[in-house]
């Protein structure tokens, strides 16, 4: 704003959204390299009779289009596509045995064939001769990057915390109040000490408890408000139970736009957000991705290495999986059967290890014909994943790119967005942002890989108890919430029992399940 006003534009609001207009009005579609944070939006030219659509680099908000027979329609939801008129076409098969394999809708699909995400880093140009679409930022540039000088671990550090702390300063600019999530991890608790830094007032922080985890090494409540009291913020805690998770099950569902197995947790806090008058608040979602804070890549590299111990075993894979899967259930993870299928390239090896059911576990979910269209479809986007990593040096940075692209944009952010937007609550990930993406990255290209060490280093007030503790993630016991369900398909194991549970409830509340849907499938443990 700044920048336009120097140039003598003028304003005739203080909405960030004017913003956005000048900018484009000056610009065009080069508006959107000036742009830092998240972002959705649409804008009508009504000189060149065209619309400017553009989705933020990581995907943080949604964008839903439709595009047929000379109509073109676009939505944050899925759902208000369908609300307003818009005909989803046949259900997509990638997308319904995708949710599956992955628990998520993959981030190239939706439920309807006709109705299409605008990808995270895109933008569309639409008027009579029909729709442009365009790239103006990669993911996977970010991680193809070439060798640069050397540069110290003293300044690496400063560097690191002068990128983290100014992100963190970014996103708090709003015009109301901005609290924070807390939980008993490094990422929130990293964010808290740059935020209550230096203010006037303290910073509202939120942390949730569940009944069920009470007194555990899942309880998060104890050290979330032993950090607090150092960081000085203002705390609050609140706890959620069995009751709590019936009774809201019917709001979640509808606010779910489409199936997820993730999400309760956000929706949870942000409903603690909301019933505080909160209309902004922080979270530590994305810094996971940034510093390798995940097991999967040492998970993959061992299911790599498995499938290499025996020589020439790779082409008998499938044959290996036909005949161990009926058995193997009974000694370990059904999941094992595919080690030798699956752990002949990254990306397929990264499937397995994220996979909520393996492809021969979901094709007894539908129908053969639905089954093949939808795992072919979901194999082509596995080969483009590869593609796409093959020119990345370091393994590291190639399962970096497959988090974020299958695990985080489709999962991870949509969940943050349905779940706070349920509660007309504006949720910001200060580590998913693009000015500190290209630090780090920079960084690697000097020699020096960021880790999670590196990430709690940038704080100065952190708990040694908090520093120590082994990871857990943000956790919720939606299985022992489920087992009092009567619902047979709840009886399965974690969270392949809600995902069966979800697909079925799903049908009720504006999300079609497929006719290829075999509807008496037992019990897929």
């Amino acid at each position: 704003r700044k920048e336009l006003e120097l140039a003598r534009t003028s304003f005739a609001s203080s909405s960030d959204t004017e913003v956005l207009i000048h900018l484009y009005r000056i610009h065009g579609h080069e508006m959107l390299q000036r742009l830092r944070g998240m972002f959705a939006f649409a804008i009508y030219d009504s000189v060149e009779k065209s619309l400017f659509c553009a989705r933020d680099p990581f995907g943080i908000k949604p964008f839903y289009f439709n595009d047929c027979d000379g109509v073109f329609s676009f939505a944050s939801t899925v759902k208000a596509l369908l609300a307003g008129g818009v005909d989803g076409g046949e259900p997509d098969p990638a997308a319904h045995v995708g949710f599956f394999v992955w628990g998520n809708i993959p981030a190239e699909h939706t439920l309807y064939s006709a109705i299409k995400p605008l990808q995270p880093g895109c933008f569309m140009e639409v008027d009579s001769h029909g729709v442009k679409h365009g790239r103006y930022w990669s993911l996977a540039d970010l991680f193809l990057y070439e060798n640069s000088g050397d540069i110290s671990a003293a300044e690496v550090a400063d560097l690191l915390s002068d990128a983290v702390r100014d992100s963190v300063e970014k996103h708090l600019i709003a015009d109301v109040e901005t609290a924070l999530f807390l939980s008993a991890g490094i990422d929130s608790s990293v964010i808290a000490d740059h935020a209550s830094l230096n203010r006037k007032t303290p910073i509202r922080s939120l942390t949730l408890g569940f009944s069920e985890y009470r007194g555990t090494e899942q309880d998060e409540t104890v050290i979330a408000s032993d950090s607090s009291k150092i960081f000085g913020t203002q705390h609050h805690t609140e706890w959620i139970s069995a009751a709590d998770f019936t009774e809201s099950l019917p709001n979640i569902l509808a606010a779910m736009d489409m199936p997820t197995i993730d999400g309760v947790n956000t929706f949870f806090v942000s409903r603690m957000a909301h019933h505080a008058g909160l209309k902004v608040a922080l979270s530590g979602l994305g810094a996971d991705e940034m510093f390798n804070g995940y097991s999967t890549a040492r998970d993959v590299l061992k299911i790599l290495d498995l499938s290499k111990r025996i020589p020439g075993a790779a082409p008998f894979g499938k044959a290996f999986r036909i005949f161990t899967a009926p058995f193997i259930p009974l000694l370990a993870h059904p999941k094992t059967a595919g080690i030798f299928e699956y752990g002949n390239s990254i990306a397929r090896a990264h499937l397995l290890r994220r996979a909520l059911f393996m492809p021969w576990e979901a094709a007894r979910f539908f129908e053969h014909d639905f089954f093949r269209e939808g795992i072919s479809s979901l194999e082509s986007d596995l080969i483009e994943d590869e593609r796409q990593i093959s020119g990345m040096n370091r393994f590291e940075d190639k399962i970096a790119y497959l988090e974020y692209r299958r695990y985080m944009q489709p999962r991870l952010l949509v969940d943050t967005d349905w779940a706070s937007m349920a509660h007309s609550l504006e949720l910001r990930v200060p580590f998913v942002d693009i000015f500190l993406a290209d630090k780090v990255r920079g960084f690697a290209a000097a020699g020096r890989f960021m880790q999670k060490k590196d990430l709690a280093n940038t704080a100065n007030r952190l708990p040694l108890s908090l520093v120590n503790r082994k990871k857990t993630g943000f956790n919720i016991p939606t299985g022992q919430w489920l087992l009092a369900d009567a619902a047979p398909q709840l009886k399965a194991r974690g969270l392949r029992g809600w995902a069966q549970y979800l697909y079925l409830k799903s049908a009720g509340n504006g999300v079609p399940l497929s006719d290829r849907f075999r509807k008496n499938v037992g019990v897929i443990n």
